[in-house]
């Protein structure tokens, strides 16, 4: 739930750390291929107790400030030891053995984490929902 003040916005319930994947895929990859590999990333998340959410898009280039990245994947959950457990995980490890050879090499990922924070304390700070 969402709470609202004069001076900032307030998760209430469980802290959120977002891990963001940005990828290419092979240019010569068809789109079939491309569509198991969201599927497989999807069953991945949901296979992996720690995930508490998993979304994923595809770039609208109405910008192109891109940089060559077409699909986003966004996994979510409550605490750094919950992105542990899912980049320690065994099924993480089989699903990159599957999913590396469609992508670019792995040195042309974006990867991104960070705690969600939302609305503005008034110092100039956000309120960061995440713990540890």
């Amino acid at each position: 739930m969402v709470v609202s003040t004069k001076s900032a916005v307030v998760l209430q319930g469980p802290p959120v750390l977002k891990h963001i994947v940005f990828v290419r895929f092979n240019d010569g990859i068809s789109d079939e291929q491309i569509e198991k590999s969201i599927k497989d990333y999807a069953n991945l998340a949901s296979a992996i107790e720690a995930v508490k959410g998993f979304g994923w898009g595809k770039h609208n280039p109405v910008q192109k400030l891109n940089h060559g990245y077409i699909y986003v994947f966004e996994i979510s959950f409550e605490s750094k030891d919950g992105l542990q457990e899912y980049l320690q995980s065994p099924t993480l490890a089989e699903f990159q053995d599957k999913f590396l050879p469609f992508c670019a090499s792995r040195e042309e990922w974006l990867l991104w984490g960070y705690r969600v924070c939302l609305g503005f304390d008034g110092v100039g700070f956000g309120k960061q929902v995440a713990s540890g």
